[in-house]
């Protein structure tokens, strides 16, 4: 079926982006061979002053979805960007380099002093398995409470969205009630059965296992498309680009977003309002 008519960013938006949509069997980007997808640098908050946090870009974001870390210094500028900083090893201690993931998980914290706020689960769990839970913040923790009174439209509106759990942030870390509260401020939200059940992203488990990856995500996106949402949000790079390969080999018209570019298309003032990024 025809996409709905959707106003701003999530418009036309192919149901997948980056150059992984088309291979799934391929291994992500690292950060050194993303540098030129990097947000514009900005090492300190938007108008001077001392940062609240430090915004970490991550090698899979900065690779393959740069918009997602754009959107998310634009909801809250007092964040500091630091463009020398490293990978968090996450996907090494999925992979089983436990010794790795820790080394580079505590270069990075040494990279990024204070609080760090990330957009990935996946991220934030490891780190702070590694430096404690008191130094990371994924999205939906720092904004919750800082989000002004906002809302998506959807062909004249409200827009009706779900959640995908990152399995990471809500078993690891125990968050999810932070990014349903944020979603139910801007749109009618509907509940996902099996929103805390895996996607088939799993950390590295997509690339090494592509068939039971898929397998676990057609029944993801069975429910998905029943429920009736206009957009699936995730908040793990690694989820959406599962979702979003999924959804658009179904041709499906819903469309996944991460939470932060959802959030920054309802703040965003209508002119500023563009299509997504292919």
């Amino acid at each position: 079926p025809a996409a709905p008519a959707t106003a701003g960013p999530m418009a036309s938006a192919p149901a997948t982006a980056g150059p992984m949509a088309a291979a799934p069997g391929s291994a992500p980007q690292s950060a050194a061979g993303a540098s030129g997808s990097t947000p514009a640098a900005a090492p300190g908050p938007a108008g001077g002053g001392q940062p609240t946090g430090q915004l970490m870009l991550g090698c899979f974001e900065r690779g393959l979805y740069p918009e997602v870390s754009r959107a998310a210094r634009s909801l809250d500028p007092t964040l500091a960007v630091p463009t020398a900083q490293g990978c968090c090893g996450a996907l090494h201690a999925h992979n089983g380099d436990l010794a790795g993931g820790e080394r580079l998980a505590r270069r990075l914290g040494e990279e990024l002093p204070g609080t760090i706020v990330t957009t990935s689960g996946g991220c934030a769990a490891h780190l702070a398995s590694v430096l404690g839970p008191q130094r990371v913040r994924e999205l939906s923790t720092w904004l919750a409470g800082r989000l002004p009174g906002v809302e998506l439209r959807v062909a004249g509106r409200r827009a009706r969205v779900t959640l995908q759990d990152s399995c990471h942030l809500r078993n690891g870390l125990g968050v999810f009630a932070e990014p349903r509260a944020l979603l139910r401020q801007v749109a009618d939200y509907v509940e996902l059965p099996s929103a805390a059940t895996c996607c088939g992203a799993a950390g590295t488990y997509s690339l090494l296992r592509p068939k039971d990856s898929r397998r676990i995500l057609d029944g993801k996106l069975d429910e998905i498309e029943a429920a009736g949402v206009d957009l699936v949000v995730a908040v793990n790079p690694g989820c959406l680009r599962q979702l979003r390969t999924g959804l658009r080999r179904r041709r499906s018209a819903v469309r996944a977003v991460h939470l932060a570019e959802l959030l920054a298309e309802a703040a965003a003032p209508a002119p500023r309002r563009r299509p997504d990024r292919p």
